[in-house]
């Protein structure tokens, strides 16, 4: 590989021979390359090595980020196929659940007035409230399990992403994760 100094004075790496700090250098411009009576000094040539590693750090850091990025997103489309994504659903769920807990505690009372999700979603349903309150229970629980699922691949890719040493191993151990997620 060479290192030389371009027609703006900076210093680049090409070619296919090596080159060391400090060797003759070419300067490459843009009718093609020309010898030069300038050199590379080591100072220079550790400048640009420091400069071009930060770039790529910088470059991995950003691939990383967007790897960790499109797993939160397949993370919470895996939710969505299971749950209703709108404005204050999630909460109109933890009510129910609360409610049909509070409910089945007070040993399904044949008065579920006190109980106003069950009540109203009973009602709207046709359904008894007691076996109402048992299908929010078990939803309530399926939920958690697969939340429990989603969560622990998407922190488990997460870890792995962090800890991939390239762009190229992030980028594989994102989409592995992106693809057990859309599995669920």
């Amino acid at each position: 590989m060479l290192i030389f100094k371009d027609g703006k004075g900076r210093i680049r790496e090409g070619g296919n021979q090596e080159a060391k700090p400090g060797a003759y250098a070419y300067l490459i411009t843009d009718y093609g390359i020309k010898g030069a009576e300038e050199e590379v000094t080591d100072a220079e040539y550790h400048k640009w090595m420091a400069e071009q590693n930060a770039a790529d750090l910088a470059a991995t850091a950003m691939t990383k980020a967007q790897a960790l990025l499109d797993m939160s997103t397949a993370a919470g489309e895996a939710r969505s196929r299971h749950i209703t994504i709108l404005p204050g659903q999630e909460s109109t769920y933890r009510l129910k659940a609360e409610q049909a807990q509070g409910y089945t505690d007070a040993g399904y009372p044949a008065d579920a007035t006190p109980w106003q999700m069950i009540n109203a979603e009973a009602a709207a349903t046709g359904m008894e409230p007691a076996a109402l309150a048992d299908v929010i229970l078990l939803k309530r629980d399926a939920l958690i399990g697969l939340a429990a699922q989603v969560e622990a691949l998407r922190l488990g890719g997460k870890q792995a992403v962090e800890a991939a040493a390239d762009d190229a191993s992030a980028r594989v151990v994102a989409d592995d994760y992106i693809a057990r997620l859309s599995a669920i």
